[in-house]
């Protein structure tokens, strides 16, 4: 059942948003100096993953798992960067304060997404019979993130293993 619920919210993330969006996403990430994040809680984990799939491209990416220092970054993006606001719920004031770009958050109205440019939507799995909710929402939010990682892993290159294969090798002459 939770394959199944997994590769659901997964179709469901394509069916809800459709292609543009992460194309419109995927060019303004790759045309930005730098990626400002946000986001607390599981979707804070959701950012650090994102921002280490980033890195590995050689994007500057700021976050800081401190909501305050999150405030004092949103004033220092400028017009040559974007921001990448995570929040399912919509709702987290330290997220909100600070969006002007993508948001990634759940296919309900909420502040979020109606302060962000640019949404990309989760849909909004009602489990609370079995409070598995929050499971399905983190996949939705990561799948998100594997699809605007490989789309900008592509134009880096034709084959993204070959693009795995120089990330390893650079890993190994650290070693």
């Amino acid at each position: 059942n939770i394959i199944s619920s997994i590769s659901k919210t997964c179709k469901d993330v394509m069916g809800v948003n459709g292609i543009r969006p992460f194309k419109q996403a995927i060019e303004w990430i790759n045309a930005a100096n730098t990626v400002f994040f946000f986001g607390v809680g599981a979707s804070g984990i959701v950012v650090m993953d994102f921002m280490q799939k980033l890195i590995r491209l050689e994007k500057r990416c700021v976050y800081s798992i401190d909501s305050n220092f999150g405030v004092l970054n949103s004033r220092i993006a400028t017009k040559e960067d974007i921001i990448i606001a995570i929040s399912f719920s919509g709702k987290t004031k330290a997220v909100n304060l600070a969006v002007k770009g993508i948001a990634i958050t759940r296919n309900f109205k909420s502040e979020l997404e109606a302060l962000a440019d640019l949404k990309l939507l989760v849909p909004s799995t009602e489990l609370n019979a079995t409070r598995l909710a929050p499971i399905f929402s983190r996949y939705g939010q990561l799948f998100i993130v594997d699809i605007l990682f490989l789309g900008l892993a592509k134009q880096k290159t034709d084959s993204i293993d070959e693009f795995m294969d120089q990330y390893d090798n650079l890993l190994s002459k650290l070693k």
